[in-house]
């Protein structure tokens, strides 16, 4: 088995400002424009990097291919203010994170990462954050737009690093916003949605949400909610 984890709002939470912040100072490195305004009220959650930032592009009347062509310097601009910004102390592991982790990995389900963040983001977040890492493989918000389509690249990337030959019946995505159910409905995958973000229970149940809990505490549980959803109990 296979628990894909998203890491904003399920894992993890970064002080708020420091994401839109980070978007601003690479758009002024990459285009020399402000998007203050442009990235004030959006919406984040279940969103991937590479998608906000066409968004953003786009309200800003930047044409795509602008972004396409540079876009390697982009994410690495972005990368380095994640560096700058976050750090331990504006960061906090959210309850039963690491305990969940351990005891998934202690049962023998394989840890992957299933996240929106560029993967030099993501890899710096849950280094500040303390939380180990047990993930083998991954899919990030560097590889496509839309996070419906990071799923099987996954599982593929995971498959890779563990030499298994795992599929989307063996997998949960864990995460804690619609964006992260509607991914695994796109693909026939369960998902164990947390309340530890934006979203209502109900809003993550009526977005199709396999099973809905308020925590990953205790860790123990999580690795029993997770073979409940796969038919395994």
């Amino acid at each position: 088995m296979i628990a894909l984890w998203d890491i904003d709002g399920t894992l993890l939470r970064v002080d708020h400002g420091i994401g839109r912040e980070m978007y601003k100072k690479s758009f002024r490195t990459l285009f020399d424009v402000d998007v203050s305004d442009i990235v004030k009220d959006m919406s984040f959650a279940g969103r991937t990097d590479r998608g906000l930032v066409y968004e953003i592009i786009d309200a800003a009347s930047i044409p795509r291919a602008e972004l396409d062509a540079v876009w390697t310097a982009f994410a690495a601009d972005m990368a380095g203010h994640a560096k700058e910004l976050i750090t331990p102390s504006t960061v906090t592991v959210l309850d039963g994170a690491i305990d969940a982790l351990h005891a998934l990995q202690e049962q023998g389900i394989v840890n992957g990462l299933l996240t929106g963040n560029i993967d030099g983001i993501a890899q710096h977040k849950l280094e500040m954050a303390g939380i180990p890492l047990v993930f083998v493989g991954g899919a990030f918000g560097d590889d496509h737009e839309d996070r419906r389509n990071l799923p099987p690249r996954a599982i593929d990337a995971v498959n890779r690093a563990s030499g298994g030959s795992f599929a989307t019946t063996d997998a949960v995505i864990i995460g804690d916003a619609i964006g992260d159910v509607l991914c695994a409905r796109a693909h026939g995958i369960a998902c164990i949605a947390v309340t530890t973000g934006v979203h209502t229970a109900q809003e993550l149940h009526e977005a199709g949400a396999t099973m809905v809990v308020d925590t990953l505490a205790p860790g123990a549980s999580t690795a029993s909610r997770l073979r409940q959803v796969l038919g395994y109990l």
